[in-house]
């Protein structure tokens, strides 16, 4: 949920390439994995930046704090965003 917003056609590239990622993660190991699943996605348009949260809630107990280890999906996250699209993403749990 969020405001229209337009992407140049490299932003759009890399952007569609981190919501293929995060949607798959969700399927396979987040919450879309269980039937109570679900995926929250909203954004917001601050001082001419895209703000976009991906936010997903299931139903059994989440870790307290994100995995040591580094995915493909993480990876991609930290480093795409920064040098694809100038941004800055996180993670929380």
């Amino acid at each position: 949920e969020g405001p229209p917003a337009a992407l140049g056609p490299s932003a759009t590239q890399s952007f569609a390439l981190l919501i293929h990622e995060l949607w798959t993660n969700a399927l396979k190991h987040g919450a879309l994995s269980q039937p109570d699943g679900e995926v929250k996605v909203d954004w917001r348009i601050e001082r001419e930046r895209l703000i976009f949260e991906w936010r997903e809630q299931a139903g059994w107990p989440m870790a307290a704090e994100l995995p040591a280890r580094r995915g493909f999906g993480r990876q991609l996250l930290e480093r795409l965003v920064p040098q694809q699209l100038g941004g800055r993403a996180g993670l929380a749990m």
